[in-house]
């Protein structure tokens, strides 16, 4: 089944920097440590990287552990090693700075990861279905080296993280240590997605604000005006009859929805959220 997706400016952004200097005819480097950042990529995996997915990969994890290799060779003129977990050696773990991709049930090199690390856990409840995870730390095996986790609680989650390092508007906006990204439906179903969430958020404010009911028409027409995605949030805008409905979608363990309803002409505004689709208002004015 298809299913869409759902999100750097290159350079080392650490709080010391590594100095080269050549003293005489030789070259002393001097390594410092600091934090990475996820707009460190693809700057930091451009000489000496190594993708790493499991033997238990989907075909979806092994074509977006693939598109990560090309996109890495475009955008670096370098093209990155790929292995698998079985193959991987000690060797690989200090000569690299290494990529890894998969879930928590395909990649046994993540689930190493975790007992080394401080990293966020993925499991199959989190982030989630469909939701994956980007993380970036210096390697456990190589101060020297970055360790980025491509993971996901399912093959989806790890292709929405996967595309995240794939796609130059994403790549662009990547930033932090840490972002949690995810799968929606194809457009034709998050449409309807979205159009049953508006049926039923004028049901709502019709039953609940009998001012409000005069103004809500059965069956509106309503066109989505913006929708605007960021790390982490998406935003939609839908117009109808004289009414505006901006509706917040931050990725969190459950889904849930912050929503804004205005009526301008006569200055009602319903505030509220959707949780496990439960509507709950947080407040209402009118004139």
């Amino acid at each position: 089944m298809a299913k869409g997706n759902k999100i750097g400016k290159p350079g080392w952004l650490l709080t010391a920097t590594v100095l080269v200097l050549l003293v005489g005819a030789g070259l002393v480097t001097i390594s410092c440590t600091g934090k990475l950042d996820l707009s460190d990529y693809p700057k930091l995996f451009e000489k000496e990287a190594m993708i790493v997915v499991g033997k238990n990969a989907t075909q979806v994890e092994l074509e977006n552990a693939g598109a990560i290799v090309e996109k890495l060779q475009e955008l670096t003129g370098n093209k990155p090693s790929i292995k698998s977990d079985v193959t991987f050696v000690e060797g690989d773990k200090v000569s690299y700075s290494l990529i890894l991709v998969g879930t928590p049930n395909s990649n046994d090199i993540l689930k190493q990861i975790y007992t080394l690390t401080r990293l966020t856990k993925v499991t199959k409840e989190y982030p989630g279905e469909n939701r994956g995870v980007l993380e970036i730390v210096r390697s456990p095996w190589h101060s020297d080296k970055a360790l980025l986790i491509v993971a996901g609680s399912d093959e989806w989650g790890v292709k929405a993280a996967s595309e995240m390092l794939t796609e130059d508007k994403k790549i662009k906006e990547l930033s932090g240590k840490m972002v949690v990204t995810e799968f929606v439906p194809q457009e034709t179903n998050g449409d309807q997605i979205m159009a049953d969430i508006l049926s039923s958020l004028m049901d709502y404010i019709k039953q609940n604000h009998p001012d409000a009911a005069p103004f809500i028409k059965e069956n509106m027409p309503w066109t989505k005006s913006s929708q605007v995605i960021k790390v982490g949030y998406t935003r939609y805008v839908y117009t109808g009859d004289g009414w505006t409905v901006t509706i917040g979608h931050p990725i969190t363990a459950e889904v849930m929805y912050d929503v804004r309803v205005e009526y301008s002409s006569e200055r009602i505004v319903w505030i509220g959220t959707i949780k496990g689709g439960r509507i709950t208002e947080r407040s209402y004015t009118k004139g």
